[in-house]
């Protein structure tokens, strides 16, 4: 059989359409795909608490690492700083992988310690967000704001004017657990949630989430309503009355004393946590450092000579 070829007008007409494509290869169909293992990793509930929790920790940080970009690093352990200080263990942290030295506790189950300078942020994984995993989660993740607060500690203070103090942020803190606590209402759980060492994000799979309002999430929140983007939507007006009605100091990275709540759920959910850590990473300015720093003031405090 002898096959004529198709006409330009026949070839397009035989094409799949634009939307067929957006139907089988589009962003939501990725993130559907990965709720499946999320799934998967919460159906186990049989075992000790590490059988159960560590599989879905596991599942959290494998999600990240398989998304994220590559020079992010995303593994568990602590969160160090010059002057020997220690945080409690993380279930996430977000690290620089291309220089962040490989200090690593336990080969099998990946545990290191991170130099603050290398940290962009950390997250604790809970299977289901009652008042005790709640506090739990705050208590670690303030562990690496105390890291960050005492990061020149060690410096003396007549020495202080030989070394940058970089101003670079504090390391992104958030939660993410499978289930809310069936026993929470809306009030209490913001107020626990808002208390004292308050993540930036809550992400909650069967509930929603929730992430401090600053000036700008709340022109986030406005983009997402209106389907503008984050530039368009800091001009827009309504998000200037919401800045004023809420304005509680007088610089532009104030935060306010509340969450914006996003009905969202499963596999929208993953999209919007993943894009909230993927924002934070690019706002983040890492400082520049010297790796021996942490040979000279770590030794000092084991009173390692050097001769």
């Amino acid at each position: 059989m002898h096959l004529q070829p198709l006409s330009n007008q026949e070839a397009v007409h035989s094409r799949p359409s634009e939307k067929y494509f957006m139907k089988q290869h589009s962003i939501s169909q990725i993130f559907e795909s990965a709720l499946h293992d999320f799934e998967k990793a919460l159906s186990r509930n049989s075992g000790r608490p590490d059988e159960i929790g560590g599989p879905r920790e596991k599942q959290v940080r494998d999600f990240l690492k398989i998304f994220l970009p590559e020079k992010i690093g995303v593994a568990k352990g602590y969160v160090i700083n010059q002057g020997g200080n220690i945080s409690k263990e993380c279930d996430v942290v977000f690290f620089n992988k291309e220089t962040c030295p490989r200090f690593i506790l336990d080969v099998e189950n990946d545990l290191r310690l991170f130099p603050i300078e290398e940290v962009y942020g950390v997250a604790e994984i809970k299977s289901t967000l009652d008042k005790d995993e709640l506090n739990n989660a705050k208590q670690k993740l303030h562990s690496v704001s105390a890291i960050y607060s005492k990061r020149y500690d060690h410096i003396p203070d007549d020495s202080e004017e030989l070394f940058p103090h970089s101003k670079w942020n504090e390391p992104f803190k958030i939660v993410f657990s499978y289930k809310m606590w069936k026993n929470w209402d809306d009030f209490e759980f913001l107020y626990e949630l808002h208390g004292a060492h308050s993540p930036d994000a809550a992400f909650i799979l069967d509930c929603g989430a929730y992430i401090n309002a600053t000036d700008e999430t709340l022109a986030r929140k406005n983009s997402f309503t209106k389907r503008n983007t984050l530039q368009a939507s800091t001009q827009d007006r309504e998000v200037h009355n919401q800045i004023v009605s809420r304005f509680a100091c007088g610089d532009r990275s104030r935060h306010y004393d509340d969450f914006l709540f996003y009905d969202v759920k499963d596999a929208v959910l993953l999209l919007m946590m993943y894009t909230f850590v993927l924002d934070e990473i690019k706002k983040m300015e890492l400082p520049n450092y010297c790796s021996g720093d942490y040979i000279v003031f770590w030794a000092a405090q084991s009173n390692i000579a050097f001769g």
